[in-house]
């Protein structure tokens, strides 16, 4: 283990999916780290990683905050400088800006959502941020549904009229009410988020998701839904829930593909790294992989051969990086080359 598992793990902490050992781990790993000196964002991050942990295991020697916080900011800033490629700036390849975030009343107004707010807080007929900052009333019946959308490469947070949370990925949407007033909780998704779910046994929380129907009383899950044709994941971190009637316990994935649901075990904090900021690839196929990178960059890749969308690809990459450092790290296995043609880019062997 090293630098891959220490950053696989500090992601996992700001998740608070860390286990205690796993906790102990990471303050053995940094203490044998040198110094250096590093500052900006990732000095900030490793700071308030370490504090936390500093502060679970009721340890409170400077000199090893000092010196975590300066090894946390070692790892991200290793990750970030990785396969660079060397692209002059300012070309087409750029990420491009995300719009903002919106919410779409039942009368069809569109409400601009400000990404500064630090989520949206939905609760009878108020709408607010989460910094307290109103934006609106609700004017419609508090059973009508409301839609709230997220752009290409950005994520969001909506607090539930119940007090639930879900994060949503970057090409999402939530479909909820202003208030819940039946014998259930019932929001539809499109695309992926992650619930916490506050607990009320005499009102159900149901989640739609294509096919796929997810009951829960009180847990922490993760739901990819993005397409018709693919599969609808959904992973189950904490508490327990069904899955179209079939029970799943905590690290256990159910699997909707083709109106047959399968149930296995699985390393369930990978499909939610999202949330940390990054891309985690365990053997996927370069197809799903530049399905996941085109949401995130708003691009559309094309392949020269359908045999190239099969090949299998590891890496965990933050989603701060540009579109070519990503392209680049895959580039580096010399199993594929990338072009730009117009709207597309395509996908290639080597050589062709």
């Amino acid at each position: 283990m090293g630098e891959n598992h220490a950053e696989e793990l500090l992601a996992r902490y700001e998740l608070g999916l860390c286990t205690p050992e796993e906790e102990v781990w990471l303050q053995e790993w940094y203490d044998q780290l040198p110094s250096a000196e590093i500052t900006g964002d990732a000095w900030v991050r490793g700071q308030r990683v370490y504090a936390g942990i500093a502060k679970q295991l009721k340890k409170r020697r400077i000199a090893k905050i000092v010196r975590l916080t300066v090894a946390a900011a070692a790892v991200a800033a290793l990750f970030l400088c990785v396969y660079i490629w060397q692209q002059p700036p300012h070309t087409a390849l750029a990420k491009q800006q995300p719009g903002n975030p919106t919410l779409i009343l039942a009368n069809g107004v569109i409400m601009d959502l400000d990404t500064s707010g630090n989520g949206l807080q939905v609760k009878g007929k108020h709408i607010k941020y989460m910094n307290g900052k109103s934006i609106g009333d609700v004017t419609t019946a508090p059973d009508a549904y409301m839609t709230l959308r997220t752009p290409a490469g950005m994520q969001y947070m909506a607090q539930l009229p119940d007090g639930s949370k879900v994060w949503l990925n970057a090409a999402s949407s939530l479909q909820y009410p202003s208030a819940f007033t039946g014998k259930e909780r019932r929001v539809t998704l499109e695309g992926e988020g992650y619930f916490e779910i506050a607990q009320n046994a005499q009102q159900p929380f149901i989640v739609n998701a294509q096919q796929l129907e997810v009951n829960v009383l009180g847990t922490s899950f993760n739901i990819h839904a993005y397409s018709q044709d693919k599969p609808v994941v959904l992973s189950l971190l904490q508490g327990s829930t069904s899955a179209n009637g079939k029970i799943l316990r905590p690290g256990q994935q159910a699997v909707l593909d083709k109106g047959i649901i399968a149930i296995s075990n699985a390393n369930v904090t990978d499909a939610v790294m999202w949330r940390a900021g990054y891309f985690v690839f365990h053997d996927n196929n370069l197809e799903d992989i530049l399905e996941e990178v085109g949401r995130w960059y708003s691009v559309e890749f094309s392949f020269d051969e359908q045999a190239l969308k099969q090949k299998k690809f590891w890496g965990m990459l933050k989603r701060t990086s540009s579109l070519p450092t990503i392209m680049s790290y895959l580039a580096q296995t010399k199993e594929v080359t990338f072009r730009k043609e117009g709207k597309l880019i395509i996908v290639s062997r080597p050589g062709h």
